[in-house]
C-alpha cells in the first residue's frame, strides 16, 4: 500500500499489480526483473540472489507503516502471549 500510495502521488499508476505470500516470492521476481517492491533492505539481503537487486532511500512521508500482531483466534494463549500482548497494548 505504501509503495501504490507513493506512486500515486508522484502522479504514477500501475496498471499490474501482484501480491505474493511469501518474501522469496517477492525478493525473487524483483531479482528476476519482474517489478519493483517496498520491504525492508535488511531482508532482502538475507536471500542469495540479492546481489541482483538496486535499493534507493524511501521518503520521509513513506517511510513508516502500521504493523500489527495477529494471532489465530482459536490458538492456545500461553502466560507468556497474554503478556506480551499487555506490554503491546500498554505501549499504545
Amino acid at each position: 500500500m505504501q509503495l501504490e500510495k507513493w506512486l500515486n502521488d508522484e502522479g504514477i499508476f500501475p496498471k499490474n499489480v501482484m501480491e505474493f505470500g511469501t518474501l522469496d516470492g517477492i525478493v525473487g521476481c524483483v531479482s528476476a526483473g519482474l517489478g519493483v517492491s517496498l520491504i525492508p533492505k535488511s531482508v532482502v539481503q538475507h536471500f542469495s540472489y540479492s546481489d541482483n537487486i538496486a535499493y534507493y532511500p524511501i521518503p520521509e512521508k513513506y517511510r513508516f507503516v502500521k504493523t500489527v500482531f495477529i494471532r489465530r483466534k482459536d490458538a492456545l494463549v500461553t502466560p507468556a502471549l497474554r503478556r506480551f500482548v499487555e506490554t503491546v497494548n500498554a505501549g499504545l
